[in-house]
């Protein structure tokens, strides 16, 4: 797992790329705060662009991966409980699947379907 808490206080809201005019450098702007880094490159060539791109979607990525996380721990919540008095965590004899498809639709746009007990779709 990622540990996030060393990427607060990062420069918030969107960044961009600015290319300079001969496309060997480009600067990483961050929406009110400015140029936030510089990327040189001796080419203009797709491993340039494609790691520009990559760090001016960084905060994209880790809104993403806290999302989905997010999404992971209350699956775990659903589908495990820990027991106090035995200091075990067991997973559930039959994890409410309702619950659970509507907690993954609410951090997806698309539908999941979830296979019941009796083998039929829960949708």
């Amino acid at each position: 797992m990622i540990d996030t808490e060393k990427y607060e206080g990062h420069a918030q809201g969107e960044w961009t790329i600015e290319m300079n005019d001969t496309y060997d450098e480009c600067a990483i702007n961050a929406q009110d705060y400015g140029t936030i880094a510089q990327v040189f490159y001796r080419d203009h060539d797709k491993l340039f662009m494609a790691t520009s791109r990559l760090i001016a979607d960084a905060p994209l990525i880790l809104a993403e991966y806290k999302r989905l996380r997010g999404l992971l721990d209350k699956i775990d919540d659903v589908v495990y409980y820990k027991n106090e008095k035995e200091g075990q965590v067991l997973p559930v004899e039959k994890p409410n699947l309702e619950l659970l498809r509507d907690i993954m639709m609410s951090y997806v746009d698309e539908a999941y379907q979830i296979r019941g007990d009796e083998g039929r779709w829960i949708e």
